[in-house]
């Protein structure tokens, strides 16, 4: 298997701490991590918003009403 065809995942606890998002998202770039499995996200006092990041998209839970405990970014 090369090397192209692999999946690469991270997953971190981020303290619902936003910068340490960020900062896992910018060092996902230079590594070239395909998914990113936030636990402990950061959100906005409505459970809807998080941060975002021009090379992720990210995924969340439909039910707005309870808070996701993980949320997955995954690269664009």
């Amino acid at each position: 298997m090369q090397d192209s065809d692999k999946l690469l995942f991270l997953q971190h606890n981020t303290n619902t701490n936003a910068h340490n998002m960020h900062t896992c998202l910018e060092y996902e770039i230079e590594n070239q991590i395909d998914y990113i499995l936030f636990q402990e996200s950061w959100f906005a006092k409505d459970n809807i918003t998080t941060i975002s990041h021009s090379a992720y998209y990210y995924i969340v839970s439909e039910y707005q009403n309870i808070r996701s405990r993980v949320i997955i970014f995954a690269r664009k």
